[in-house]
């Protein structure tokens, strides 16, 4: 039987947003637990483990994960990408489930089931978040533009399933008038991005 997995706050960081700059670095957010094994996301060097899998071996697992997402977004056809996360039950380790994809320029993306066998992997795995990512500036029409970071179904989703969900997107351009972050057209495709986070609680 699976061990339940519990999520408590960390520290709690405006907008609740998860930042990883360009050394890697991200403040302390919170950290999940499965029996004696407990993972943290964040600490001043990133992504991090406590338990049997080495600290290191996990923030290289999270880093690689994120530039595969956000690089198979750029080669889609205006494309979100997603995968579920995996914990093993027993060791620790951390797993990427199978890559999914959006309908070409819908702006949406589809989880699906979190079973393990669904996402392509077996054994005692339980999904501890969800990942996607927003499509790249290129899929903007010619004055148009869009805000960054989660939106409200992103949230929604986390929510509803009780499990953090992880966007990938850009950092953006402060909008003076809002002092929300937007891209538009004339965004470089290969501008800075960054993780943000919707927390389910």
């Amino acid at each position: 039987m699976k061990r339940k997995i519990f999520l408590f706050m960390g520290i709690v960081v405006a907008a609740c947003i998860i930042w990883i700059g360009c050394d890697g670095s991200m403040p302390e957010m919170y950290k999940i637990k499965g029996g004696d094994v407990a993972y943290y996301i964040g600490d001043s060097t990133g992504f991090g483990f406590e338990g049997p899998t080495n600290e290191d071996d996990t923030f290289s697992f999270w880093f690689m994960v994120r530039e595969s997402m956000w690089e198979s977004t750029l080669r889609s056809d205006c494309q979100e990408v997603g995968c579920y996360v995996f914990v093993n039950d027993i060791t620790g380790a951390l797993f990427e489930g199978k890559k999914f994809y959006g309908s070409p320029n819908s702006g949406s993306i589809y989880p699906g089931s979190s079973d393990p066998a669904s996402n392509g992997l077996a054994g005692p795995l339980t999904a501890v978040a969800y990942i996607h990512t927003h499509p790249s500036s290129s899929c903007i029409e010619e004055g148009y533009m869009r805000y960054v970071g989660p939106s409200d179904a992103d949230q929604d989703w986390a929510e509803r399933n009780g499990m953090p969900l992880y966007t990938i997107d850009y950092t953006g351009t402060v909008d003076p008038s809002s002092g929300d972050y937007y891209i538009n057209s004339h965004t470089n495709y290969s501008s800075s991005y960054q993780w943000y986070t919707s927390n389910p609680y």
